[in-house]
């Protein structure tokens, strides 16, 4: 069976252009609209574990002066009411992404995916779930001009302790993100 050949200009292409990862971040202020918008990609993901209670979670560190109409802090995202609750003030997360200093430096907030212990012990659904999250994140977050980059390894006790959680959570996946110029 021959199959079609696409074109460059394809969706397909398109898409494999528009997902990529960004290391450095410009230093102006994302505006509010994109922010939300680059969030509300997970809005349509209640079918995973974000809405159930004690599975995963998604929290945010957001610098100052960086997010349009946000203050600096720390954040968790309630996905079923598509809604920031602020935890905390000020950003701590300097020494959670040691070895990607640099990256960290530009960019404007970091995001956390993490999980009870209890639970991540189910380790293959809950890296499914936080692989999709990831990739929901990645698809539409350029479309925002917002860059992320995704952070393999980093300090998961500084991180928990950054987001004020503790040693009954795991940090499964992180991003750093800022604006890009596309």
């Amino acid at each position: 069976i021959s199959m079609p050949r696409f074109t460059r200009k394809s969706i397909i292409s398109q898409s494999f252009i528009e997902r990529k990862t960004y290391r450095n971040f410009e230093g102006a202020i994302i505006p509010f609209e994109d922010f939300a918008g680059m969030l509300n990609a997970l809005a349509g993901i209640k079918t995973l574990q974000l809405t159930k209670p004690n599975q995963l979670s998604i929290y945010l560190s957001i610098k100052e002066n960086r997010i349009e109409n946000i203050s600096g802090g720390i954040y968790r995202l309630d996905v079923s009411k598509m809604e920031l609750i602020k935890l905390g003030s000020g950003s701590k997360s300097a020494t959670v992404f040691s070895g990607s200093e640099t990256i960290y430096n530009g960019a404007a907030f970091g995001i956390y995916i993490t999980a009870k212990k209890s639970v991540a012990t189910n380790h293959d659904k809950m890296l499914y779930a936080t692989g999709y999250i990831g990739q929901a994140l990645m698809n539409i977050s350029t479309k925002h001009k917002i860059g992320l980059c995704a952070i393999g390894i980093i300090n998961q006790k500084e991180g928990l302790n950054s987001i004020n959680l503790d040693s009954n959570d795991v940090i499964l996946h992180s991003f750093l993100g800022g604006k890009v110029t596309g």
